[in-house]
């Protein structure tokens, strides 16, 4: 389920990172095939970051690459259970985003952070 944020100013959250009034947020669902980081049914164009933080009961590991060829031994970072990151973007690029899980059923919250 995807979100629009509704705030009248710009919000800082974990990692520094400044959501503004075009951001998104949503919870994704990542299992052993590859599936592009997306808040809701498209990414947002031009994002300037991502926030993306693994549930604290999943029981695998996700992990992030920058296409569907990501896998537990191509990857660029590894989100244990809890763990949050934060991807800063320059230039607001559309840069994709994918994750796969070394197990089933993991859920990422997603927030695409657009300026």
């Amino acid at each position: 389920m995807a979100g629009r944020a509704e705030f009248s100013s710009n919000v800082i959250v974990s990692g520094g990172a400044v959501v503004g009034l075009n951001s998104e947020y949503g919870r994704l669902t990542v299992g052993t095939t590859a599936v592009a980081v997306k808040a809701g049914a498209e990414a947002v164009s031009a994002r300037t970051g991502t926030v993306l933080a693994a549930h604290p009961d999943n029981t695998g590991y996700i992990y992030l690459g920058l296409d569907d060829t990501v896998s537990a031994t191509n990857y660029m970072m590894v989100l244990p259970a809890g763990q949050i990151v934060t991807i800063d973007i320059d230039n607001e690029v559309d840069v994709p985003i994918y994750a796969i899980a070394s197990v089933a059923d993991q859920y990422m919250g997603v927030c695409e952070v657009k300026r």
